[in-house]
């Protein structure tokens, strides 16, 4: 999820505030972890994580990873990295979960 507007935020925060009050399933607490990587992105300006939702999601983010795996230390391509191995983590927690 990528959030580009000040309605798409309000949205996003009123569907956290909803999850959060839930007895979360897996599903939902992956759902709301995907939310808060969206609402710190758009705060603080950097690039969301990547949204991985199938199996072809899960190759393309897992054939970006090995592009960037050489990279340098602090650089740009290193906190993309860093973001790509987040969602990637995040959809195996899910997958195993099911």
């Amino acid at each position: 999820m990528v959030i580009t507007s000040m309605d798409e935020l309000t949205a996003a925060l009123r569907r956290a505030e909803y999850l959060m009050g839930c007895t979360c399933e897996s599903d939902e607490e992956a759902e709301l972890a995907d939310l808060a990587d969206a609402i710190e992105a758009f705060q603080t300006g950097r690039p969301a994580g990547a949204l991985i939702e199938c199996e072809l999601d899960c190759q393309r983010v897992s054939e970006h990873i090995a592009e960037l795996a050489g990279c340098l230390e602090d650089s740009e391509e290193e906190r993309k990295l860093a973001l790509l191995v987040e969602s990637f983590e995040r959809w195996e927690e899910r997958r195993w979960a099911q």
